[in-house]
């Protein structure tokens, strides 16, 4: 049972943090936050690509913790990025 909460726990917090670590990375502006949003996307697919190659408990968890890092920072800046590259000039 421990293991079911570990495989499920890990990604989920690492998720959280990437988020977290993402958005204030990209309000610092050393790089545009489209190029952060691209290099996560970017990782996230070559994460899926090396997927095939987690073939036991631990290399899946790893996988997990990976894609979760990079799916984070994706969803952290999908809106800011979609917001500076479409600005709306009513509100």
């Amino acid at each position: 049972m421990m293991t079911i909460k570990r495989c499920v726990l890990s990604p989920g917090i690492t998720e959280t943090m990437a988020q977290l670590a993402s958005g204030w990375l990209a309000d610092r502006n050393f790089f545009h936050k489209y190029h952060y949003h691209k290099a996560y996307l970017i990782l996230c697919g070559v994460v899926n690509l090396l997927s095939p190659l987690a073939t036991t408990y631990f290399h899946l968890i790893v996988y997990a913790v990976f894609f979760a890092i990079f799916c984070g920072g994706y969803m952290a800046l999908l809106l800011p990025v979609l917001v500076s590259a479409n600005p709306c000039e009513l509100c």
